[in-house]
């Protein structure tokens, strides 16, 4: 079974470069790159082969708690990502993430 780098945080060159020498891909999360500009590199248009794509991990809200404590900001960044989104974000984002070109679109178990 393939690793996962967990290349969350500050990423430097050098470990970009060990995750690649291993042939590991990267991971990203949907519900990180609604927070700022500098974290787009967690929207699906941005993905590169070579992505495993998570909507959120062990570590986040569910998607749905997220997106009830989400800021005005990041809930007009998601709507204008993905169109409206009523009440629940949930869909929409699995939907982006599933149709990225990363490799593995993963959903937690726990999503609603």
């Amino acid at each position: 079974m393939p690793l996962v780098a967990e290349d969350l945080g500050l990423i430097t060159p050098e470990v970009d470069a060990l995750r690649l020498n291993q042939g590991m891909p990267c991971m990203r999360v949907l519900q990180f790159g609604f927070s700022s500009a500098e974290a787009h590199n967690h929207l699906p248009h941005r993905f590169s082969p070579g992505t495993v794509s998570y909507t959120g991990t062990h570590d986040n809200d569910t998607t749905q708690g997220w997106w009830q404590k989400a800021t005005e900001v990041e809930r007009a960044a998601v709507e204008t990502y993905v169109g409206p989104v009523a009440l629940s974000p949930v869909w929409p984002l699995m939907r982006a993430s599933s149709a990225s070109v990363a490799e593995i679109a993963l959903v937690p178990p726990k999503i609603c």
